[in-house]
């Protein structure tokens, strides 16, 4: 921070060369461009004022501004050096909040971060770490010293570069006076092709015609889980261009270029739809047309005689579906290069509705969903959970899977077939362990519920001696033994002395990382132990998981026979070791038959407590139904047979008792006098309400 006036920067260009070699990796093993600017020795300001600022131009040899922005959007990587030297010339410290100098970088925009701080904060380098002059600021000319400070460092978000203009304003004081120097812009690197946005609404960014000239040559990244999208569309009166992913296999680019509509077709071996990266190249010249995918071969359609001379498109160029919005891509796509230019997909993303900069999905979003292990499927639109690892279930993987066992109901779950376990069985009498099937960490979670201890609630057998237990004592309190190599006494541990048989749900988490066991039972604190450094860590060759009660095969601690009658009573749920869902694999189709039941297994939540979800943007739920989703029962058809039915009985009705009413009243005459009276017109039934027609429910073919 001291120094002369610069603190070495009054030396022209000696502050640039500096900050290069502070990046000797960089600069030995890039080959950079550089773009010098007619400002490069320091500028000395006094006598401006927040009213009355210095404006500072930085003017670039033979480069528009235009040229230059190409040149950093095309770039991996830029920087440009920034130091501001001051003697009692204050840089951010301003009393109306208004910083006293301030820079601006593309498209004339101010900011007021100075080197090697990030954007959007109004900081300088020193007050990243709050190691500047005096503490309290966030610049060390902030402080306001009677002697040279200085703060300087790298600007290195492309996006504001480069700088054009420093704006200085307290320099009017008595002996005050600041010094600016910018150094080159520089850049390496092909950022191109990570330029791009996420296209999640079925909207399309709008950018100018494009001018081909005489060939036509695109070429884009897409990764998507939709089946079909519009990459890109141009058209004009008569001719046109698309580019489209037309099945989940299938990428086609068609085009009119003054011959007549014609198409090429390329077929992927495999679902262009996996949500992987994918390489398209499209081109158009007078001699032929083709289209590539990935590293496959081209697909070339040779051009007619009267071929065109060049592309006329008046209409604009819709990226990310065709126009009208028909057909939109939900997907990211990235690196979109049009005859060697980058087109900037993140800066028109920050303007248009529906798309995100950058190649991101729902997923990524915070409030997303997925509850305990469940993964997050990117659909871009919208997201599914993946609950195959998690021993939940539902929608959210909020849905507790569990099961009731009656007495002598027990859960074996094989971690290999029956054939291969008998085969390991047989290879272990003969051979040692194979020590591939060692596990060093394990991760247990299950929950429980039960009135009738003793009872085994789980139980890891192994081809060794090996084996892990929770069990529930005779008098109530819950315990874990787990046997590692072939010590005789197994590590044991109470984990709650209370009586947990009590009829009320319990949640135990344990987790072992070497010899570190770690475990956790309901809210009560995390217990933390160590194995004895005698003992093995290695669990070997896990064979099978019991559940309710053990009945295996080989060697077995005795100990462990007197939980196993009358044998467990209760509920299980939630129930994983290791990512392994046994409980969810019993009560689901197991295609592999590592499963068995034995006796009598009901499913139930085991009165677990609702799950309470936060609350979500219809937008963003999957699973709301949106206002255009029919409704059972509100399909037209049926309301119009409903209310024919409904009048024709209400009609019957009216009718029968119109006819019961005459035949009443002509006995009730005759019996009063014999003179004879004209009956009283016949009642008139009421007409049956007019039925309405209703509005029939139009359902709208989404894309995903």
């Amino acid at each position: 921070g001291d120094g002369g006036p610069g603190g070495g920067v009054a030396v022209a260009g000696g502050w640039a060369d500096t900050a290069a070699h502070s990046l000797p990796a960089l600069t030995e093993a890039r080959a950079w461009t550089v773009v010098y600017h007619l400002q490069q020795q320091d500028t000395k300001v006094t006598g401006s004022t927040l009213e009355r600022p210095y404006v500072g131009n930085i003017q670039y040899y033979n480069n528009t501004d235009e040229e230059i922005s190409a040149i950093t959007l095309a770039a991996e990587y830029c920087e440009q050096s920034i130091a501001f030297s001051c003697y009692r010339s204050r840089l951010l410290n301003s009393p109306s909040g208004l910083p006293f100098a301030w820079w601006l970088g593309r498209d004339s925009e101010k900011h007021f971060y100075w080197g090697d701080a990030s954007p959007g904060i109004q900081r300088c380098s020193c007050g990243m770490d709050r190691g500047c002059a005096d503490p309290k600021y966030y610049c060390n000319c902030d402080a306001d010293y009677g002697q040279w400070k200085y703060d300087r460092g790298l600007l290195k978000f492309k996006e504001d570069l480069p700088v054009t203009k420093v704006v200085v304003g307290d320099t009017n004081r008595s002996n005050s006076e600041a010094r600016f120097n910018v150094g080159p812009l520089r850049c390496y690197g092909d950022g191109g092709s990570w330029n791009g946005a996420t296209f999640m609404e079925g909207n399309y960014m709008v950018f100018p015609p494009f001018n081909s000239g005489p060939s036509v040559d695109i070429s884009l990244y897409f990764k998507t889980t939709s089946s079909y999208g519009v990459f890109l569309e141009n058209s004009g009166y008569w001719d046109f261009i698309r580019l489209e992913l037309k099945s989940e296999r299938v990428v086609m680019f068609s085009f009119n270029v003054g011959d007549g509509p014609q198409e090429l077709r390329v077929e992927a071996p495999e679902p262009l739809n996996n949500d992987s990266w994918h390489f398209v190249e499209a081109e158009i010249n007078v001699k032929f047309a083709r289209l590539r995918l990935d590293e496959g071969p081209w697909r070339v359609l040779e051009a007619p005689p009267q071929s065109y001379v060049s592309l006329r498109l008046e209409r604009p160029l819709y990226v990310g579906a065709a126009e009208y919005r028909r057909a939109a891509f939900f997907g990211c796509i990235r690196g979109l290069r049009m005859n060697g230019e980058i087109v900037d997909l993140e800066g028109k993303a920050r303007l248009t509705e529906g798309a995100v900069a950058g190649c991101q999905g729902r997923c990524s979003e915070p409030g997303v969903l997925c509850q305990n292990g469940g993964r997050c499927v990117e659909r871009y639109s919208t997201y599914t959970c993946d609950c195959n690892a998690s021993a939940f279930d539902g929608h959210y993987c909020q849905k507790v899977i569990g099961g009731y066992f009656e007495a002598g109901t027990y859960v074996r779950y094989s971690f290999q077939s029956m054939f291969t376990a008998a085969a390991q069985e047989f290879a272990s009498m003969m051979l040692p362990i194979s020590s591939s099937f060692n596990s060093t960490s394990d991760e247990i979670v299950f929950s429980f519920k039960t009135s009738q201890p003793p009872s085994v609630l789980m139980y890891i057998s192994s081809f060794s001696r090996d084996y892990l237990a929770v069990l529930i004592n005779h008098d109530g309190s819950l315990v874990l033994r787990y046997q590692l190599g072939s010590f005789a006494n197994p590590y044991t541990r109470t984990l709650v002395k209370e009586n947990v048989a009590d009829g009320r749900a319990h949640r135990v988490n344990i987790t072992r990382k070497d010899r570190d066991i770690y475990t956790q039972v309901d809210e009560d604190p995390v217990v933390w132990e160590r194995i004895s450094l005698w003992g093995d860590k290695n669990f070997d060759s896990p064979k099978s998981i019991f559940l309710g009660r053990v009945l295996d095969v080989g060697v077995q601690d005795t100990e462990i026979q007197r939980f196993n009658t009358p044998g467990f009573t209760g509920c299980l749920a939630g129930v994983s070791f290791n990512g392994i869902v046994p409980l969810k694999a019993a009560l689901r189709t197991d295609a592999n038959q590592t499963v068995l039941v034995q006796g009598e297994l009901v499913e139930s939540n085991c009165g677990a407590p609702p799950i309470i979800l936060s609350d979500v943007l219809i937008a963003d739920d999957p699973w709301a139904l949106q206002p255009d989703t029919p409704h059972f029962g509100s399909d037209s058809l049926t309301g119009a047979v409903i209310g024919v039915i409904v009048a024709f009985i209400l009609f019957a009705a009216l009718a029968l008792a119109a006819l019961l009413y005459l035949y009443y009243h002509r006995h009730k005459g005759s019996y009063n006098t014999n003179e004879a009276k004209p009956l009283d017109p016949p009642a008139r039934p009421k007409p049956a309400a007019q039925k309405k027609e209703l509005p029939q429910i139009q359902e709208e073919t989404k894309g995903e």
